[in-house]
């Protein structure tokens, strides 16, 4: 690297100097100083300044070698430079000998720990030299322009941390000047009011603008030579800092506060580190916030044209954490009036239905100001202009899913009044006459209704009004679209029907109610009759109703049990029914639950899978009523034992639909068995139950009920170990995960399920592999290996290896001598058991000797691991042909031993 050639002498105000050797002792004396360094360790460290101060305004040339020595302490090399070297600019020999020094250090520099934040001491200590400096007007002197050549050099050197320290150097030294600029203006202000201007004043005036002027044009040098390179570095704190100091010169000193300046924040906005453009950001928006007048915003408005894209770009990054502050950004430009062709942010308007509430309110707020904004002057809030902001709003979501028009409407609800329209939305589209633009009204008007019942109470009655009042003729258009039906049938839990009756009396419900009834009979969406029959009993249950409004509900709650109270083999029926005893307690009909039991033998698969759910429904509404009344709990025993045994005879039915209803039924009896005041389950029921899981298809689906029991206390904690058996599942380690933080209290479990389960399993033994070192750490090992060794089988060791490498050697000792155990497992539990730690060479299953057909030979012939551990290792007479092979190498018994798998 070419050293760097010594900076060009700034236009300053020069600083006379008297050679000290014409002064007299007295005055030219230096006091004994600390070695500036010591501001790092010393307990008053500004002192230590004060006395450096001291010497630098007597001793100028040799004072400024110690600061460029200081630099190279605060990048961590311990070298110093000497006066030859010094004299003579040596640049490239003591930054050659910088770099030696600090391969041997390995202890964290200042410079490192002021760039993670840890201290803030490298960059203090030149804002303290500089306040330390003002007296002698140290920062001006000639001298001072030694210690820039030198610094302006280390900032291009190729030594990381040497590059940082000068730069460090540069930008705090860079801030106190901006600070002193800032004073000497207010200085300045005050001395021009003054009307009496003695020849003290004047000097005093004199003094504080060369001091600015001086100031201004070291700044310029430190600017243009360090700054706004090193905005570029490649280290990002390094970037802002950089980035923060222009903010600085930009905030607080006006005659920065030009684009020349400002436009390298807009270079932060573009940068590749998150961290970076937050700062970047941050500093954009404070700038902002800062500038009130028309000149000022004036002096700004180039920056934040050119950086708009930048801006925008940003909404639609996948950190929130830019998000949020880019969009509150654009929303500051908008109320200052400097948004222009604010439509550009069309681009990033789907950011208002993200699944962030935070981020989807910010996009609101913003695009509320520049869309839906409604102006202040009374009667101008009129239904053209908000039929003309509903219009907008579809255009742009056309392409968004009905989830994304539900997050997009209910950040827009409180701050976008044309979506508490509900009038005019339903006189939009049943005036639409473009068919493909329905839906979306239809999509808008759902989700305004289901965010004024879920956020906005005020609005509900116009709410209920405009669906209720529109209802038939907006189902007659949409009668092809179920979704959107069931969108709108889902907003009916929210009606306010007071309000019906004292706005249109009770013909317009009862027209209404008809509508419901229609589609509950006709229509073969669950989603759909599930929520009309939800929102029947909502209302029957409310107390608030009105007594005539209360009577239609009941009496079509009624209509409805009479009509499907007798499928009649008819799965369409039963789905229907099922749908009534999930939210309406029909469980005091004697004669429905005769009927579902009968039923679940006669029909046919799917209707009798219909059935048992419909009696899972009976029994968790039993449970709601006996509860809390112990006479009743006694007098169900009877009732639940028929329950239990329907449930198991089920679970072994063989059509899928069957079983996996009969699963669901089975868990719901077992998790509620105590509310009903019955003794927990059998341990061979529940053990059948959860063996049942394995075998079924849905299990995404009935994972929940898988767990149900162990969730809710019902059963042994031991038979968690079926659940820890699928963290190895793609679709459910998901949700084993979440089970075992929400019942980690239960862990260690009791292990001696386990052996049960491997053997009665088929698996992938690597998956299970994994699987066991999870399990190992959740289970108590000594049950573990209990359970295996009732039936012990040496081609498992590989798999209980994480359970045999933690078990404890007491528990090791007595597992060592049980009845039955073979020389191999004995062996690794002897290891165990005198605290020897097991390696891979122990779980390599060892082959077996098998016995001739004749007794009076025996053949010492071994067969291959792999090949026993596939067939049925337990076998006393096993003919496979692998009986003949043997291993040539222990290293291919050790592979053929990786490879095994078990079977059922």
């Amino acid at each position: 690297m070419s050293s760097k050639a010594s900076p060009k002498r700034s236009k300053k105000p020069r600083v006379e100097d008297i050679d000290p050797d014409l002064l007299p002792p007295e005055m030219t004396h230096v006091g004994p100083h600390d070695p500036v360094t010591n501001y790092f360790t010393d307990d008053d460290p500004k002192s230590v300044l004060e006395k450096f101060a001291d010497f630098y305004e007597k001793r100028p040339k040799i004072a400024v070698r110690e600061l460029v020595n200081a630099i190279v302490f605060i990048a961590g090399s311990k070298y110093e430079i000497t006066e030859t070297q010094f004299l003579k600019s040596q640049y490239e020999i003591v930054m050659d000998e910088i770099e030696k020094t600090l391969q041997d250090n390995n202890e964290e520099s200042e410079v490192s720990k002021t760039l993670t934040n840890s201290s803030s001491k490298s960059h203090d200590f030149w804002i303290d030299l500089g306040n330390a400096l003002i007296v002698c007007k140290g920062l001006f002197k000639d001298e001072f322009d030694t210690f820039k050549s030198w610094c302006f050099n280390f900032c291009d050197s190729k030594i990381r941390v040497l590059r940082q320290s000068a730069t460090v150097a540069v930008l705090a030294l860079t801030e106190f000047l901006a600070d002193s600029m800032r004073n000497a203006d207010s200085s300045i202000e005050k001395l021009e009011k003054e009307s009496n201007k003695s020849a003290v004043k004047k000097r005093q005036l004199k003094d504080f603008q060369d001091e600015k002027s001086s100031a201004k044009a070291l700044i310029m040098e430190f600017f243009t030579t360090v700054i706004k390179t090193r905005i570029r570095d490649t280290n990002n704190e390094l970037r802002i800092l950089c980035t923060k100091v222009i903010y600085d010169l930009s905030s607080i000193v006006p005659e920065f506060r030009d684009d020349n300046f400002m436009k390298y924040i807009g270079t932060s906005l573009q940068d590749d580190n998150a961290r970076v453009k937050k700062e970047g950001l941050k500093l954009a928006k404070n700038l902002l916030e800062k500038c009130d007048d028309e000149d000022e915003i004036k002096k700004i408005t180039p920056f934040f044209k050119r950086n708009i894209g930048s801006i925008i770009s940003l909404c639609d990054d996948n950190d929130n954490g830019l998000v949020i502050p880019a969009f509150e950004l654009l929303t500051q430009l908008s109320n200052k009036k400097m948004l222009r062709d604010a439509e550009k942010a069309d681009v990033v308007f789907k950011i208002t239905a993200d699944d962030s509430a935070n981020v989807r309110n910010a996009a609101a707020k913003f695009f509320s100001q520049i869309h839906f904004a409604v102006p202040k002057k009374k009667g101008s809030a009129n239904q053209e202009l908000f039929e003309g902001h509903i219009r907008k709003f579809a255009e742009l979501c056309s392409d968004f899913s009905v989830h994304a028009i539900q997050n997009s409407v209910e950040a827009f609800f409180k701050t976008m009044k044309a979506l508490q329209e509900f009038e005019l939305m339903a006189q939009i589209i049943l005036s639409e006459d473009d068919e493909d633009e329905v839906p979306i009204f239809g999509h808008i008007l759902a989700a305004a209704a289901k965010s004024a019942g879920e956020k906005d109470h005020k609005s509900v009655p116009d709410m209920t009004a405009a669906i209720i009042g529109h209802f038939t003729s907006i189902i007659d258009k949409y009668n092809k679209n179920e979704e959107l039906i069931s969108e709108l049938i889902e907003c009916s839990q929210y009606f306010d029907l007071g309000s019906i009756e004292k706005a249109a009396g009770s013909k317009v419900f009862k027209d209404f109610m008809k509508a419901f009834h229609n589609l509950f009979i006709k229509s073969d969406s669950k989603v759909i009759y599930n929520n009309i029959i939800k929102s029947l009993v909502r209302w029957s249950q409310n107390e608030d109703i009105p007594s005539k409004l209360k009577k239609e509900v009941d009496n079509e709650i009624n209509n409805l049990k009479k009509e499907f109270k007798n499928p009649k083999k008819d799965a369409e029926k039963f789905a229907k029914l099922l749908a009534i005893v999930t939210f309406y307690d029909l469980s005091g009909d004697e004669e429905l639950r005769d009927m579902l039991k009968e039923s679940i033998d006669v029909c046919d698969e799917d209707a009798s899978a219909l059935a048992l759910e419909c009696l899972e429904n009976i029994f968790k509404w039993d449970v709601m009523r006996i509860k809390n009344d112990e006479d009743q709990k006694m007098d169900y025993t009877r009732e639940f034992n028929s329950f239990l045994s329907l449930f198991s005879l089920k679970l072994h039915n063989d059509d899928i639909d069957v079983k996996e209803a009969a699963f669901k039924c089975l868990s719901t009896l077992i998790s509620l068995a105590r509310l009903a005041g019955q003794k927990p389950v059998d341990d061979t029921t529940v053990s059948i139950f959860f063996k049942a899981f394995h075998e079924l298809k849905n299990k995404e689906i009935l994972f929940q009920w898988f767990t149900r029991p162990l969730t809710c206390g019902a059963v042994d904690s031991k038979y968690a170990v079926h659940v820890l058996w699928y963290t190895q599942d793609n679709a459910l380690k998901g949700e084993v995960k979440n089970f075992m933080t929400n019942v980690s209290d239960i862990f260690p479990v009791d292990g001696t399920e386990l052996g049960n389960l491997v053997r009665t399993l088929k698996y992938n033994e690597n998956k299970l592999k994994a699987a066991m070192k999870v399990i190992a750490r959740k289970i108590t090992p000594r049950g573990a290996i209990d359970s295996w060794l009732d039936e012990p089988d040496d081609s498992l060791l590989p798999i209980y290896a994480p359970v045999l490498e933690i078990i404890d050697r007491n528990d090791a000792e007595l597992l060592e001598d049980r009845d039955g155990i073979t020389p191999q497992t004995k062996e690794v539990l002897s290891k165990r058991a005198h605290g020897k730690k097991l390696s891979a060479a122990d779980f390599v299953v060892k082959s077996k000797s098998k016995k001739s057909k004749s007794s009076s030979e025996a053949s010492s012939s071994s067969s291959s691991s792999s090949a026993s551990a596939s067939s049925d290792s337990s076998s006393d007479n096993e003919d496979s042909d692998s009986d003949d092979k043997t291993s040539s190498t222990s290293s291919e018994k050790s592979n053929s031993s990786d490879s095994n798998q078990t079977s059922d």
